[in-house]
């Protein structure tokens, strides 16, 4: 019998990865501060991981969804080597005003609203209302109340003792 875990969701840009390249986080030295301890702390709480994000770049003819599923499966393994495991990967490559035709639509899947979440839930063993996602802006917290998700606003900071704030208001009915 498939075990129901909880979930966190992590937001990619403006929260595992910062700055302005943000989107090409390639190791634990690229990531957010704490972002590797948070990872594990959650892992040893038999948490599932799952990183979200909207990826404009693809839509923009700027990279490929190869180039990022190779940029996800670097980052896998050198999380790995850290002791820290990412459970799901999920990423929008659409965009309304792409200027790749193929990638122009307005997308469910698209922050703000919950289809990457709720794809997940539907790929992994995920008790919804356990779960939690750590987003950068209003747009990520919308898509976590879409999908019936609890949401914390994340505005920098050492992401370890971020999350852990996080995980005890979630516990004690903050949503």
């Amino acid at each position: 019998m498939t075990e129901f875990r909880p979930a966190l969701f992590l937001v990619h840009d403006g929260v595992l990865g910062s700055g302005a390249d943000a989107a090409d986080v390639n190791g634990p030295a690229d990531s957010a501060d704490g972002a590797v301890d948070c990872i594990r702390a959650f892992n040893a709480r038999n948490y599932l991981v799952c990183i979200i994000n909207n990826q404009p770049d693809i839509a923009m003819g700027l990279r490929t969804e190869d180039e990022l599923r190779q940029a996800h499966q670097r980052l896998t393994e050198a999380l790995s080597l850290e002791g820290a495991k990412i459970d799901g990967w999920f990423f929008c490559p659409f965009h309304p005003d792409a200027s790749v035709s193929f990638y122009r639509k307005d997308s469910f899947d698209r922050l703000p609203r919950p289809g990457m979440i709720l794809q997940a839930m539907a790929e992994l063993p995920i008790r919804k209302e356990a779960s939690f996602l750590i987003g950068p802006n209003e747009d990520s917290l919308q898509a976590a109340r879409h999908a019936g998700v609890g949401g914390f606003l994340y505005k920098g900071g050492n992401l370890a003792v971020f999350a852990e704030w996080a995980l005890a208001d979630f516990e004690s009915g903050a949503r």
